[in-house]
């Protein structure tokens, strides 16, 4: 049954299934190579013997002919009836050797030399044993001769016989030389190809979780988690599924929250900045310096509430896993200059000092993103810095990396070195509060970083003799040139100041 109608329940039996089928023709063709090798050593030992064999039968044949004729020659010269006997018992070990010779002898060969010999000592013998009569020494000697060429001839036939059996010895193991290579050969492939088959059954399922898992951490909650394979995978794949209806139902909530919120804070927000406005401008009526200095208070915590709103707001809709960045041609110097501009007031009214050197930058990025993040970090210099302080911003371009770095540096109580890295956390406010402003919520900072990660770049503290130092690292626009950065954007003078 095949592994479509018989799915495996579970990643440890589909494992034992991939061993099972990598595994088992390797096992069989090691038995096979070991049924080959021992037929091979059976064939040699068989053929070793009976060449032996052939070779001490035929060398006994010739000692006996010897032996008979010795004894024959004498029985001839003496009559000695002892001699007869001697003759008969050598006669016997001949028959005896040759019986057992003509078993071991090819038909060809046998017919050709052993039968020829065998009749000719028969003759003999039947004359021997007649008393010898018309049988001379010499007659003797002839025909025993001839029966030792018969038996020299059946030597060499058993020479030739080793030397056959040596070939066909070496022919077959050449042979199973051979079967066992293409075995070998045809066997890699295949038991690649069914590990390759295997792990792709294994990894399939794995990968449709990693590949779910990885939507739903970019906040791709829209798509249904549909995984398929084993079992075990597939209740993984169905938590998986329930995993993304929770988040998609508290990704919902979030929104209409944040709708509310939206709605419900920044309409009586926008009524109350605007009576404090009102105050502020005098139209109903002069304010004395106690009442002027209570509708500033007044108006600066309408702008850090409406800021702080923004801030939430923003940094629900900014985090790059939640959608995609709008990417556009984005003069980042420009966009500097403007959020400066937009903080005048509140740096005239600290009497704040800015000096600014901003490089010609070109990006490709979403210009409300940066926007935000410029303004965070602007915003956190402002917050920090003592009345009468100095904010240095500088944007730069580095072509060597192909990146551009904006430096913001206060000169307000800097930040401790175990708080750097969780100052860019969420909702994270460090133990050293700003002068004169409500504490923040926190939020600023991590909006910063999550721009910089959005764009592929980066957020960072670095080391500041007074204040803080706050770097935003950013890849500058494909392809782009001073030559081209220079036109589009023209090089404001170092060292612009903004004093209040």
């Amino acid at each position: 049954m095949g592994i479509g109608r018989a799915r495996p329940r579970s990643i440890p039996a589909l494992l034992l299934y991939g061993f099972a089928a990598v595994g088992l023709p390797l096992m069989a063709a090691l038995g096979f190579a070991a049924y080959q090798v021992e037929r091979l050593a059976h064939q040699s030992r068989q053929a070793v013997y009976q060449a032996v064999r052939v070779v001490q039968g035929s060398r006994q044949l010739r000692e006996e002919l010897t032996s008979m004729e010795r004894a024959a020659r004498q029985y001839l010269v003496l009559r000695d009836p002892a001699l007869l006997g001697a003759w008969r018992e050598a006669r016997g070990r001949l028959r005896a050797a040759a019986g057992e010779l003509g078993r071991l002898l090819p038909p060809t060969d046998r017919e050709r030399m052993l039968d020829p010999l065998l009749a000719d000592e028969a003759a003999l013998a039947e004359a021997l044993a007649a008393g010898g009569a018309g049988l001379s020494e010499a007659t003797v000697a002839q025909r025993f001769a001839a029966l030792d060429r018969l038996a020299g001839a059946l030597l060499e036939a058993g020479h030739r016989l080793v030397d056959r059996e040596t070939a066909a010895l070496s022919a077959a193991a050449e042979d199973t030389r051979r079967l066992l290579f293409l075995l070998a050969v045809s066997l890699v492939p295949l038991s690649l190809a069914s590990a390759a088959v295997f792990a792709w059954l294994i990894l399939r399922p794995v990968r449709a979780l990693e590949r779910a898992i990885h939507r739903l951490g970019e906040g791709g909650f829209d798509a249904p988690v549909a995984v398929t394979g084993p079992e075990d995978i597939q209740r993984l794949g169905e938590r998986l599924e329930w995993l993304r209806r929770r988040l998609l139902e508290l990704e919902a909530a979030k929104a209409r929250f944040l709708g509310h919120l939206s709605h419900e804070l920044k309409t009586p927000l926008a009524t109350v900045r605007e009576a404090g406005e009102l105050l502020h401008d005098q139209v109903v009526g002069p304010l004395n310096p106690r009442q002027a200095e209570i509708v500033e208070i007044l108006r600066t915590s309408c702008r850090e509430l409406q800021r702080a709103i923004e801030n939430l707001l923003s940094f629900a809709t900014a985090d790059p896993r939640r959608r995609v960045l709008r990417r556009e041609p984005v003069a980042l110097d420009a966009v500097v200059r403007a959020v400066v501009a937009n903080h005048k007031p509140l740096l005239l009214g600290r009497g704040l000092e800015v000096e600014a050197g901003l490089d010609p930058v070109r990006l490709m990025g979403d210009p409300e993103r940066l926007r935000a993040a410029v303004d965070n970090l602007i915003s956190n210099a402002v917050k920090f810095s003592p009345r009468g302080g100095r904010i240095g911003i500088r944007l730069e371009r580095d072509e060597a990396e192909g990146v551009a770095r904006l430096h913001v540096m206060d000169s307000g109580p800097g930040i401790p070195p175990h708080e750097r890295e969780r100052v860019f956390d969420p909702f994270y406010r460090g133990g050293i509060r700003a002068e004169g402003f409500l504490r923040g919520s926190g939020l600023g900072l991590s909006i910063v970083r999550e721009c910089a990660e959005a764009h592929g770049g980066r957020a960072e503290v670095l080391d500041s003799p007074t204040g803080a130092h706050l770097c935003l690292t950013l890849p500058l626009a494909p392809g782009q040139t001073a030559g081209t950065e220079a036109q589009a954007a023209p090089r404001p003078e170092e060292g612009t100041r903004c004093a209040g």
